[in-house]
């Protein structure tokens, strides 16, 4: 929730398409452990500013 600031912002990332990997939303590909890496991976470079 930091990262997103509230609940319904950190929902909405995970539904959104990810640009930076140009894949389905992190909801869809975190299924797997390769896809959750991913999505965790964007989660870190998001909370340290690299899309800003």
């Amino acid at each position: 929730m930091n990262t997103f600031g509230d609940v319904e912002r950190g929902l909405n990332w995970l539904q959104q398409k990810a640009v930076a990997i140009r894949r389905d939303g992190a909801i869809v590909f975190s299924r797997n452990r390769t896809g959750a890496h991913l999505a965790e991976e964007q989660l870190v470079q998001i909370d340290e500013g690299c899309f800003a």
